[in-house]
């Protein structure tokens, strides 16, 4: 996970503005779960919603046929952001480890 999270940011992510990054840890276990987290979404400003099909890599965003909406509301905002924390807070979800 550590090489993933330096990669994704010193290549991957473009500009100096880091996002909080989380991913579901049941994804590394040997003997996982069939179906692991496979959304992709970002929230900014309290208000701007991404969703996409996309992984955020280089081969996703440059080389494949992907699908994203991109939505200015701060009810779906807050929903996304809450969802995705009560994730996190039950354990389904950690944070990608920093520098």
């Amino acid at each position: 996970m550590r090489r993933f999270a330096d990669r994704f940011r010193g290549t991957d992510w473009p500009g100096s503005s880091r996002p909080f990054v989380y991913y579901d840890p049941r994804s590394l276990e040997q003997d996982g779960p069939g179906g692991i987290l496979h959304a992709k979404a970002v929230v900014t400003d309290g208000e701007t919603v991404f969703v996409t099909s996309a992984n955020l890599t280089e081969a996703a965003l440059d080389r494949n046929f992907e699908l994203g909406l991109l939505v200015r509301d701060r009810a779906l905002a807050a929903s996304v952001s809450s969802h995705f924390q009560q994730l996190a807070d039950r354990g389904l979800l950690s944070p990608l480890p920093t520098a």
